[in-house]
């Protein structure tokens, strides 16, 4: 990763945070029927972070290595990484087999609700 701001930069918290794909959404006709959809190309970013450290490289001040606190690698799938506010999305190749990566959207009239899909 590379930052302007160099060195100094390297204590902000960084955040990766889950984007999940609205695989199914419910809305209700006017009779208040529900009416079921597969998902639109909707994506949504998740209250799910996981915590990352950024390490300067030596050789290049303002260039980041950006790793798990954990070191667990990331299993496949869509994040944003989080910086000042920031997203900076990227994907995890491979098939998708975390169930948090999708979402059901249920717009009722006293909101909106999401809940993990059963299946990723």
């Amino acid at each position: 990763m590379f930052r302007r701001e160099g060195a100094g930069g390297a204590s902000d918290p960084i955040d990766v945070r889950l984007i999940a794909h609205v695989g199914q959404q419910t809305t209700f006709d006017a009779a208040g029927k529900p009416v079921v959809s597969s998902g639109d190309d909707s994506w949504v970013i998740r209250n799910i972070s996981i915590p990352f450290r950024a390490a300067p490289l030596s050789e290049y001040p303002q260039m980041f290595e950006v790793q798990p606190r954990d070191d667990a690698p990331l299993s496949p799938g869509r994040y944003a990484l989080i910086l000042k506010a920031q997203a900076y999305d990227f994907t995890v190749e491979g098939a998708v087999t975390d169930k948090r990566h999708c979402l059901q959207r249920l717009a009722a009239a006293n909101g909106v609700f999401y809940s993990e899909c059963d299946k990723p």
